[in-house]
């Protein structure tokens, strides 16, 4: 037998599976529809289409100075993410940075006023 010919049983065995395809497939998807666990995973892995995959949104903010400039970074994105202008997941880690920044900012004020009340008091007592 020449190669690359196909065998009677194999030409037989494609044959009887193409027929039989799609009323497999239908059985599939009745019992995946019925609540069979395995039907369902079959149908996900096999027959599901593939969900597109998001482009990720490129997202152009510049480094906040304060506070307030970081709560209106954070309004714009939510502004965007409500007009369907960027996608969650970009947004939702450059807020979670921001949050930090702000969870940050206070503490880093407080450190610097303190610094500059330790000084003065003893610039005050008469020590360098």
């Amino acid at each position: 037998m020449p190669r690359g010919t196909e065998r009677k049983v194999t030409r037989l065995a494609r044959k009887l599976s193409e027929q039989a395809t799609p009323e497999i497939v239908e059985g599939i998807i009745k019992d995946a529809l019925a609540g069979d666990a395995q039907a369902r995973a079959l149908f996900l892995k096999y027959l599901a289409p593939a969900l597109p995959r998001p482009t990720p949104t490129p997202i152009k903010l510049a480094a906040p100075k304060s506070g307030e400039e970081a709560l209106a970074q954070i309004a714009q994105l939510a502004g965007g993410l409500a007009r369907g202008e960027l996608d969650l997941e970009a947004s939702r880690l450059v807020i979670d940075s921001l949050h930090t920044y702000l969870v940050g900012t206070p503490i880093g004020d407080l450190e610097a006023k303190f610094r500059e009340l330790g000084l003065l008091m003893l610039e005050r007592q008469g020590k360098p």
